[in-house]
């Protein structure tokens, strides 16, 4: 029962008064009509808290599911950076390997490197020398050169000479012969 039902209870609920009592005093009315008024005064504010009520309830459920969807976009979130995470470290280890594996290349390179300075220096070295060798290979081309030219020049003269004393010889051959023929006719 709301309080004008009531109230219009209690004025029929007077006016039985009225019949049976008599009428009401002058301040219980005043003080019956501000009840009714303050009475309508709650409802009001009663409806309009159930309304707000409503509103606010309504505005919890959708922070609710807000909430919701934050914790699990913080659990995806949460996953992705730990995922990121292991991969962040994985990348890691593979960039000290990495970083081990270039020191180790720059020390070989240093090494090699060393070596090859070594190489260079000692074909430097051998160049120098094969020059020096060259040199030496044409100046004994150039005494082979001469000492053919010298040969040939001596093979020359001597099948020169050889011809004068074969000449010579044929002609001391003769002599001999005509020598001993002449001796022999003379002892004969």
């Amino acid at each position: 029962m709301t309080i004008k039902q009531s109230s219009v209870n209690m004025k029929s609920h007077s006016n039985n008064r009225d019949e049976q009592f008599g009428p009401f005093t002058p301040l219980e009315a005043e003080l019956l009509n501000e009840l009714n008024e303050r009475a309508e005064i709650l409802m009001s504010e009663n409806a309009l808290m159930v309304e707000q009520k409503s509103v606010l309830l309504t505005e919890l459920e959708g922070f609710q599911a807000e909430l919701s969807n934050y914790h699990r976009e913080s659990s995806e979130l949460k996953k992705q950076n730990q995922s990121l995470q292991k991969d962040l470290n994985q990348t890691r280890q593979r960039m000290k390997q990495a970083e081990s594996d270039r020191d180790e290349s720059s020390r070989k390179i240093l090494k090699y490197s060393e070596a090859l300075g070594k190489v260079e220096s000692e074909m430097d070295d051998l160049k120098d020398q094969l020059s020096v060798w060259q040199q030496k290979g044409d100046v004994a081309d150039a005494n082979m050169a001469e000492a053919r030219r010298q040969l040939k020049a001596m093979r020359a003269k001597m099948e020169e000479d050889g011809v004068v004393y074969m000449r010579r010889m044929k002609v001391a051959e003769d002599r001999v012969k005509e020598l001993h023929n002449q001796l022999l006719q003379v002892r004969s």
